[in-house]
């Protein structure tokens, strides 16, 4: 039988490999929120030579066993801060607020 998991157990056990996903290309990733409605993460570029964040989210993308597309169109935010949603399921998906500043 397959165990439904709410949507914090759920989001828990995806950060812990979208983390040392991030971790290993030099990405330091941030888990905020509520894990209510969705996953939210902050990533830093952590590492001299972390990749870019194409590369980290199409990364993340294939933790998640989901296709990235071939554009990544990143959303302004304030303060500089870059956004982008990754879809998990119909109603659960990643939240990623990236900082840096070489974007």
């Amino acid at each position: 039988m397959i165990k439904k998991y709410s949507n914090i157990q759920l989001y828990v056990r995806v950060f812990d490999e979208l983390f040392k996903a991030g971790h290993n290309i030099g990405w330091h990733l941030v888990l905020h929120g509520s894990l209510k409605r969705d996953l939210d993460i902050f990533a830093i570029p952590w590492e001299d030579d972390a990749v870019t964040y194409n590369v980290l989210i199409k990364e993340l993308f294939k933790v998640c066993n989901r296709t990235a597309p071939n554009e990544i169109k990143l959303v302004e935010k304030k303060y500089g801060r870059k956004a982008y949603t990754i879809p998990l399921d119909i109603d659960k998906y990643i939240d990623l607020s990236l900082f840096d500043n070489r974007i």
